[in-house]
């Protein structure tokens, strides 16, 4: 489902017809920057499309978008469009928890884990209270029904989180 916001082009993520943006992530950064309020712009799309609002192929769409996002550049970048996703913590912790969920590596169906812990630590830097919010929300979630660890439990396990994302954890 496409709003009319969208089809008078206040996204970017979606074209002016209403149609997912096949973009690359350096293309969807160029947009964001000539865009006034687009991290904005940015955040409310990807809760859209998280909160299933979108289709199959803008469900697809956003995993290979997120997947891209690899350079500390990217990783700054998703934490900074998360911050803004979770002004209202509680009430968009759960779709902030299926972006985590949703970086997925080199296109399989596996959870990027490494770098959910740095973008964790980046949120951390941004606003601790949003941070702690989505690991709490994360404690709640499996990559797998057949699997017994959290994705916080394995982001964890990486051992790239920062000491302060730790103490959050444990409290």
């Amino acid at each position: 489902m496409v709003t009319d916001r969208h089809i008078k082009g206040f996204s970017l993520v979606w074209d002016e017809k209403g149609k997912f943006r096949d973009q690359t992530w350096g293309e969807l950064k160029e947009r964001l920057h000539k865009t006034q309020g687009g991290l904005g712009i940015l955040a409310d799309d990807f809760i859209e499309m998280l909160g299933g609002h979108g289709d199959i192929t803008t469900s697809r769409g956003f995993s290979a978008l997120v997947a891209e996002a690899t350079s500390d550049d990217d990783i700054k970048l998703l934490a900074k469009v998360l911050s803004v996703m979770l002004i209202d913590p509680w009430k968009t912790n759960i779709t902030c928890g299926f972006f985590i969920a949703k970086l997925l590596k080199n296109n399989s169906k596996d959870v990027d884990v490494e770098r959910g812990a740095l973008i964790l630590n980046q949120l951390y830097q941004l606003n601790s209270y949003v941070a702690r919010v989505l690991c709490r929300t994360l404690s709640d979630f499996v990559a797998s029904y057949s699997d017994s660890l959290t994705l916080m439990d394995k982001i964890k396990n990486t051992n790239k989180l920062d000491r302060n994302v730790l103490l959050l954890i444990t409290v």
